[in-house]
């Protein structure tokens, strides 16, 4: 039942008696004495709620507010102190969401801004745990030393700082450690007694080795974007707070914007998927609590105070005003991406990136800001056959999976239609296909980057498909991802990606690109009998894509210089078309094109490969990404110096060279066209007046055409050819 209230009559000092009433003065020892401090424990357990229409605060948020002080500013002053923290709407949503973990039994992933004091909120649940339960043992993982210094520091100045009836001795103070207990002797031995709690320490960067043996009440994961490997460090903890599938202990996992980077992928890995690892995620807004006092209004000439004292409220809407205001001037700078990390006003924005990768990401990361202003509403659900006939429907009965459903439905030609499903839906959409009968060709592409490989459920790469819509006339939206698919199903005849594929492909009533070596979803295509939603092998050669393949389907990728080729295209893309792009998962996968795994991002490659067969011409202007490493001069190879082999790379071996450019006045372990060229081709190069780059550039095209993609069989053979010679 929701609670209406009535914040004219909200008094926050309410939620602080020990702090805003006077105390009675009773003497220790005494029963009054006792009985006062009894009901404050007893507030410290279950909670309190001073009038019937003001919200209850758990135990943890009024011992917070109560009995613990903090480093903080308080009203008017011009900088921090000591004093009793104030009441905020946001620690009561975050105290009452973690009191809903514990006794639900999951753990809680948060994603917040800079600066909102919630780093106060973690360290009063660890000295609240080690207090108020005897023998409790937490464990607080941090990414980086300073990190878990940080965290330390604030649990240690909560401790000292505690109010006096609730303060315990210390016995162990340390950087892995803090233990709170007390010896005395007895019959010469020393004996331990007190609270007999602990809270564990570690840093996690590098070796995610969890807190081996013990069971954890709280596991905090501090600032866990910057986790090298969070996945494994929260997995290797897990059996501190878990066992089987029932927790006992509830795991704390702090994601900041501006601070997950290094570690996104993990974090967006928990994230995306909390229900897999019994977490549920709590995004926090910049606008859900934001300080500021006296600020002036230009519109209206009056001066804002975004945070009310007295209700613990922050008026949202000024907030949210004054955060775009300022925001828009930093627009173009590189200040721009670290005010929509610092002050995150949705989910996306807490995983932008500002640098690595191998795309425009300032391009990128501000089409992510516009989404919300997107000009098409985007439906997530399935494709599903539907046909009144009576034999169909007999066959469809009896078929033994999907890929003979498809079969069936696709030879007694029935019809798609794509049914809106928000919770099982692996198919999103922006625009429907088009009657293209009047039309030179099909303006809606497809690019797959698919898999053959079987693994189990949840590993392993996931299969990418991307729907793209070329030119179709001036007044119709072109050049832009209408749909796609990102989904993993067990590559076998009844697997759901290559179902949705297929059916991608008949919907839109086109072809589908896919990696040549991908045999498995061609097969599906093939089995069915819909060959003719296959894309043949595309031309690029004149688009300066060389490749000598053979293969009917698909686009061969057999090295890194074909990679370079779809880098290049995926440039052009977003530097021309970036702001046509309004897919979340699509945007984040070009923002993390050559960091990490990103699958809609090579499927987007291959669309844009499709796409160049039909337009030769898009080529103009495709230029290098400046600062771009062709991966061909990383190759090496074996060379015999001074009677022993050392591995160097060609670049190396070239620069050795320096009195012959060309490399050609002694013959080592490289490939040399005056040696190793024969007939019509040595013609060609002999005739060619080609730069000393180009003539680079033709020798190591020439080694990958000749060795493809296995390098052992050049370097292999490039031994012997030396040990031979010697």
């Amino acid at each position: 039942m929701k609670l209406n209230i009535d914040w004219n009559r909200f008094d926050s000092s309410l939620y602080k008696p020990l702090i805003n009433t006077e105390m009675p003065d009773f003497k220790p020892g005494t029963l009054a004495y006792d009985d006062f401090w009894d009901e404050q424990d007893r507030r410290c357990l279950e909670g309190y709620k001073p009038r019937p229409d003001m919200p209850k605060l758990t135990g943890v948020h009024y011992f917070y507010l109560n009995m613990a002080n903090i480093e903080l500013l308080e009203p008017g002053a011009t900088r921090k102190s000591k004093g009793s923290p104030f009441y905020r709407e946001l620690d009561r949503r975050m105290y009452d969401e973690f009191d809903g973990a514990k006794k639900n039994k999951h753990g809680l992933i948060i994603g917040k801004p800079r600066r909102v004091g919630l780093s106060w909120f973690g360290s009063a649940i660890c000295a609240y745990e080690l207090l108020m339960y005897l023998e409790n043992k937490i464990g607080v993982a941090a990414g980086q030393d300073d990190k878990a210094q940080d965290f330390y520091e604030k649990v240690q100045y909560l401790l000292d700082n505690i109010r006096p009836e609730y303060r315990a001795s210390i016995s162990v103070r340390n950087t892995d450690e803090i233990r709170l207990s007390y010896k005395y002797k007895e019959n010469k031995q020393d004996v331990e007694i007190g609270m007999k709690s602990s809270m564990y320490m570690k840093t996690m960067y590098s070796k995610p080795t969890g807190f081996e043996g013990k069971s954890l009440s709280i596991a905090i994961f501090e600032e866990a974007g910057l986790f090298m490997d969070l996945i494994a460090a929260f997995q290797s903890t897990e059996p501190c707070f878990k066992e089987g599938s029932i927790f006992f202990g509830t795991p704390l996992v702090y994601g900041t914007g501006g601070d997950i980077d290094k570690g996104s992928k993990g974090y967006k890995t928990l994230w995306s998927k909390p229900e897999l690892y019994g977490l549920k995620k709590v995004f926090i807004s910049a606008t859900d609590y934001f300080p500021g006092d006296g600020v002036p209004d230009e519109e209206t000439g009056k001066s804002v105070s975004f945070f009310d004292f007295r209700t613990g409220k922050t008026n949202s809407k000024e907030a949210l005003k004054h955060i775009l205001k300022e925001r828009a001037l930093k627009e173009g700078s590189e200040g721009y991406v670290k005010h929509i990390q610092f002050y995150p006003l949705k989910e996306s924005d807490i995983f932008i990136k500002n640098s690595g990768g191998l795309l425009n990401r300032k391009k990128l990361n501000a089409q992510t800001t516009r989404l919300d202003s997107s000009p098409y509403l985007q439906k997530t659900g399935t494709l599903e056959w539907i046909t009144k006939d009576e034999q169909t429907l007999k066959l469809v009965s009896r078929a033994k999976n999907l890929k003979e459903r498809d079969k069936i439905h696709f030879q007694r030609k029935s019809k798609l239609v794509f049914v809106e499903d928000e919770k099982l839906g692996t198919i999103k959409k922006i625009l429907d296909p088009i009657d293209h009968s009047k039309l030179p060709y099909n303006p809606d592409i497809i690019g797959c980057d698919s898999y053959d490989d079987e693994v189990a459920e949840g590993k392993g790469s996931l299969g990418a498909t991307v729907v793209y819509r070329v030119f179709c006339g001036i007044n119709q939206p072109y050049d832009m991802p209408i749909a796609y698919l990102l989904d993993r199903g067990g590559s076998d005849n009844d697997d759901e990606f290559y179902s949705a594929t297929f059916r991608l492909a008949v919907y839109y009533d086109t072809k589908m690109l896919l990696e040549h070596t991908k045999i498995l979803i061609k097969n599906y295509f093939l089995d069915i009998g819909g060959e003719a939603h296959l894309k043949e092998r595309p031309d690029l050669e004149s688009s300066g894509y060389n490749s000598k393949a053979v293969n009917t389907y698909g686009l061969k990728m057999p090295n890194q210089y074909a990679h370079r080729f779809i880098t290049k295209l995926l440039q052009k893309e977003v530097n021309e078309n970036w702001n046509k792009i309004w897919f979340e998962e699509i945007l984040n996968h070009l923002i993390d094109f050559g960091d990490e795994n990103a699958d809609l991002a090579s499927a987007y490659g291959m669309v844009l490969a499709y796409k160049l067969d039909m337009f030769t011409e898009l080529t103009d202007g495709i230029e290098d990404e400046e600062g771009y490493t062709d991966p061909l001069e990383e190759f090496s190879s074996w060379v015999m110096e001074d009677g022993q082999m050392v591995f160097k790379s060609y670049q190396d071996q070239y620069k050795e060279k320096n009195g012959d450019p060309y490399g050609y006045e002694e013959k080592k372990s490289i490939f040399d066209p005056e040696y190793d060229l024969v007939g019509v081709q040595k013609d060609e190069y002999q005739n060619n007046q080609l730069s000393y780059e180009d003539k680079i550039k033709q020798e190591r095209d020439a080694i990958f055409d000749k060795y493809d993609q296995d390098v052992m069989s050049f370097t292999l053979n490039e031994i012997h050819k030396n040990i031979n010679k010697n």
